[in-house]
C-alpha cells in the first residue's frame, strides 16, 4: 500500500497527495471538467463511492501546496489501469507528465493500461507520441469504454499498455474485469 504523499522522482516541490474527501475532490474538480468531455468522466456526486473503493487509487498532483494536476487509476488482477490523468496548463510542456508517469510506472512495478482517443486531429496524434515515448504501446483499436452516465453511448477508444503482450485471452479477460470493476453504476444515496 502507497503512503497518502508521494514525492514525484526528479521533481522537486511536486508530490502525488492521496484523495480521500469530499474536500480533496473539489480541489480536482475544475482541472477534471476542463481535462475530460462529459463521457469520459465519471460523475463528480460518485466520486465518493468511487475512491471508497479498496482497489482505487485517486490522487492530487500538488506543486508545492497546489493542487497542479490529477491522476487516479485501478489496481486489476494483472494490470494497473490508468483512469485519469490530467495537468494544467501552465505546468505542461515542461516534462513534468514524463516524470509523472516515471514515478508512476516505478512505484507500482506493474504493467499499466490506459485509453486515449483514436488518432483523428494533432492532440490525439500527439498525445498517443507521448505515451509511446513512455514506454506504452497500442494493443486494441477497437475497444469501447461504456459510458460512466447510461443516457450516453459508449466511445470509441485505443487501449495502450506498458506490456505489449496484454494481446488475446489475457486481453479480453482485463477488458471483462476493467468493465466489471471499474465501471460499475453506482447507486445515488439519499443524504
Amino acid at each position: 500500500m502507497l503512503p497518502d504523499q508521494l514525492p514525484i522522482l526528479e521533481l522537486e516541490g511536486f508530490s502525488f497527495n492521496r484523495i480521500h474527501t469530499a474536500a480533496h475532490l473539489l480541489e480536482i474538480a475544475e482541472i477534471y471538467i476542463e481535462s475530460f468531455p462529459e463521457y469520459e468522466r465519471r460523475p463528480m456526486r460518485f466520486m465518493l463511492q468511487a475512491i471508497a473503493r479498496d482497489n482505487a487509487h485517486f490522487w492530487r498532483i500538488c506543486q508545492e501546496r497546489e493542487t497542479v494536476g490529477l491522476l487516479n487509476y485501478w489496481s486489476l488482477t494483472n494490470t494497473i489501469y490508468g483512469e485519469h490523468f490530467a495537468i494544467k496548463p501552465k505546468v505542461r510542456n515542461q516534462g513534468v507528465g514524463s516524470k509523472i508517469l516515471r514515478t508512476l510506472k516505478q512505484t507500482l512495478q506493474q504493467p499499466i493500461l490506459i485509453e486515449v482517443d483514436p488518432p483523428t486531429r494533432e492532440l490525439e496524434k500527439r498525445r498517443i507520441a507521448f505515451y509511446e515515448r513512455e514506454g506504452f504501446s497500442i494493443i486494441d483499436t477497437n475497444y469501447m469504454q461504456p459510458s460512466y452516465n447510461p443516457q450516453l453511448p459508449e466511445v470509441p477508444l485505443y487501449l495502450m499498455s506498458t506490456d505489449a503482450t496484454l494481446v488475446g485471452k489475457r486481453l479480453k479477460d482485463t477488458i471483462k474485469e476493467l468493465y466489471q470493476v471499474v465501471f460499475v453504476r453506482y447507486e445515488k444515496k439519499r443524504i
